[in-house]
């Protein structure tokens, strides 16, 4: 049986990550082609260890799901500027230090601001700047994690994905 756990940061504990990939691993398997609605179908059955993990109630759900599209939007739009050779995102989800309202200590928000914001603001921009750096790292670990899986016999992927990492490392040292 496979170990899973919740990935960092995730609002999930890792007892509850096994739960739910217990069950999705076994949707994926028995499925020729599987997709998210197979899970949800699965799930909606009141004796699917998987029931509990969603929300059933429609009119929470349905603010939830609209709550998803916004940040859907938020990661998607892109802006077209002369000032660089391709599209970039058009909002950024940034964290700043702002004085507290209520408390003596500075307080840590994260909020949402359009790409012109965070270019005039040095904390943001370099929170845009420190998620773009923690987003090559993650993957020049998941390339070599992935490496490790890759056996022997297949030189030609091992070695894709090699450039791939030699490609990031100037970039993540």
């Amino acid at each position: 049986m496979s170990q899973y756990r919740a990935k960092y940061g995730a609002r999930l504990s890792n007892g509850d990550a096994q739960v739910l990939g217990e069950g999705i691993a076994r949707i994926l398997i028995q499925k020729d082609i599987a997709n998210p609605e197979d899970i949800v179908d699965e799930a909606a059955d009141p004796k699917s260890p998987l029931h509990r993990y969603f929300m059933w109630d429609d009119r929470q759900a349905g603010h939830q799901y609209r709550l998803e599209q916004a940040r859907y939007y938020l990661r998607v739009i892109v802006i077209e500027r002369e000032d660089v050779s391709a599209p970039v995102r058009a909002f950024q989800n940034v964290t700043v230090v702002r004085p507290s309202e209520t408390a003596d200590e500075d307080e840590v928000v994260q909020k949402w601001v359009t790409l012109d914001q965070a270019l005039a603001d040095p904390e943001a921009w370099r929170s845009v700047c420190e998620q773009e750096l923690r987003r090559l790292r993650q993957c020049e670990h998941n390339l070599s994690l992935y490496q490790e899986l890759v056996p022997m016999a297949l030189p030609p992927l091992r070695e894709s994905i090699s450039a791939l990492q030699a490609t990031l490392m100037p970039v993540t040292a």
